[in-house]
């Protein structure tokens, strides 16, 4: 909604995934700022990273692949191999890479870890702007069209 909101020239700026925008960014109906980012988009090159100062961010998106509580180590090893192997293809990273997303092979513990720091700093950030659970979700659902979530 948010992406379709600003090429309508109704929302004058967004907070959004690059995977969702980086087709319209090349067609030239949006014009993308920044990266949230620390590194520069491999897609979108010449866009400068944008760190905002309060929220220092690792990674602009993340996103990753879970599995119910309680499967086997083991399983979760075999799929995690499984994963890296595919992700680190150089057709694969082409694919990703063109709509702009980087892939990180990283381990299960080490992404679990992101998601819990990620968890953490978010409640900080809607505890310091006087959101509480439902205080957040009436207000997400009175402005739905118009405020965008940031994910991270």
């Amino acid at each position: 909604m948010a992406i379709n909101s600003a090429i309508g020239g109704h929302t004058p700026i967004s907070i959004v995934a690059p995977v969702a925008t980086v087709p319209q960014v090349r067609e030239g109906k949006l014009r993308a700022l920044a990266v949230t980012g620390k590194t520069r988009m491999l897609t979108l090159p010449n866009l400068p990273t944008w760190q905002m100062p309060a929220i220092r961010t690792s990674r602009a998106k993340l996103f990753g692949i879970l599995v119910p509580a309680g499967t086997p180590k083991e399983i979760i090893t075999l799929l995690n191999r499984e994963i890296v192997k595919f992700v680190t293809q150089p057709d694969t990273k082409d694919r990703l890479a063109a709509i702009g997303l980087d892939p990180v092979a990283n381990t299960a513990d080490e992404f679990a870890t992101q998601i819990k720091t990620e968890l953490t700093k978010w409640a900080m950030v809607i505890r310091a702007a006087g959101f509480g659970p439902m205080t957040a979700i009436a207000s997400l659902h009175k402005a739905r069209s118009s405020i965008p979530l940031p994910i991270s």
